[in-house]
């Protein structure tokens, strides 16, 4: 579980993880995008994830071990804007 939650804002109460997607979706890095119901985008992160030093420092040890062992993350948006990620 991660020790660095994201407090008010975008990410409130989110892992770091959820931070370092939404970086890389802006950067362009995601693999694929889903479309729910509501014509909102999930963007979709496949690994095994190659994590630079920038990415690396963004992250909690125990979210850092998480990606490792991750077959993906999700991201999405809701309608507020707030940010959410899934690892799995």
């Amino acid at each position: 579980m991660c020790t660095i939650k994201q407090h008010p804002g975008k990410f409130e109460g989110e892992s770091c993880i959820t931070h370092l997607a939404h970086e890389w979706m802006m950067n362009g890095a995601q693999d694929d995008t889903e479309w729910d119901e509501m014509d909102l985008p999930t963007e979709i992160f496949n690994g095994p994830f190659n994590l630079s030093p920038l990415d690396t420092g963004m992250l909690c040890l125990e979210c850092h071990n998480d990606l490792l062992k991750a077959k993906s993350v999700s991201l999405w948006e809701d309608t507020n804007g707030f940010a959410y990620s899934e690892v799995r």
